[in-house]
């Protein structure tokens, strides 16, 4: 017990340090990567807004999510993208601390993800941390697939890996490079747990994982097509 608390204590004091230090609340080299999600949460406008102001890369997540910080709850823009930011690391810290068996790495993986290096303190802000954060989330989601013969815990698992699915769409539209990161982790988990189950229901799961990949890559064409004929329509008018 005593271990426990020490342990979360840790976990919430490098989080803390890290909101003091680095968050774009307090961070004194807060930079334009960081002040774009800011002024998008400001005024965030579909379809116009799908990517980062005049790019048809990196998915505006972070801008979206924080509408209902900002618009709802009435909280500042910059707090709202904090608030995002740090949920989604936490997520990601979840997932990727199952990966670890002493609770002293799990410790430093925190400190690695919450407290980078000063030169790439800012990283947070950029795509790459957003998607280190969502296959994070995706492997915490792993972890709940219950490995069983009866028909509930197959849909459990079904109803799971389509949750999965989602966030590779969204990790996509987020950033194109995390196809070989998503490809590799399918594979990753194809070898450690899906090989448990029986072999049609492993073709089957490791089937609706794979779909995820694919339609992630057509929805992210997709909307790069909404996007453009958007700005086609603005700069008409």
């Amino acid at each position: 017990m005593l271990k426990q608390i020490i342990y979360y204590s840790c976990i919430c004091l490098v989080i803390i340090c890290s909101f003091l230090l680095l968050s774009p609340n307090h961070n004194p080299t807060f930079n334009s990567d960081g002040a774009i999600m800011v002024l998008m949460t400001h005024n965030f406008q579909l379809p116009e807004d799908i990517y980062f102001w005049g790019q048809d890369r990196g998915g505006s997540l972070i801008p979206l999510l924080a509408q209902f910080w900002n618009k709802v709850l009435n909280i500042s823009a910059i707090t709202s993208v904090t608030i995002c930011l740090y949920v989604l690391l936490a997520a990601g810290l979840s997932g990727y601390a199952l990966l670890l068996d002493r609770k002293l790495n799990k410790v430093f993986l925190s400190v690695y993800l919450f407290l980078p290096w000063f030169f790439f303190n800012d990283m947070i802000w950029y795509t790459l941390g957003v998607q280190i954060s969502l296959i994070g989330f995706c492997i915490l989601l792993y972890h709940k697939l219950k490995i069983g013969e009866c028909k509930k815990e197959f849909a459990q698992n079904v109803l799971l890996l389509l949750l999965i699915d989602l966030i590779f769409v969204i990790n996509l539209w987020v950033s194109d490079q995390a196809i070989i990161s998503l490809f590799a982790l399918v594979i990753l988990f194809y070898s450690l747990v899906f090989r448990k189950f029986k072999k049609s229901k492993m073709l089957v799961l490791t089937t609706i994982n794979f779909l995820g990949i694919i339609a992630g890559i057509f929805v992210t064409g997709y909307l790069k097509k909404i996007r453009s004929r958007a700005y086609r329509k603005l700069s008409v008018n």
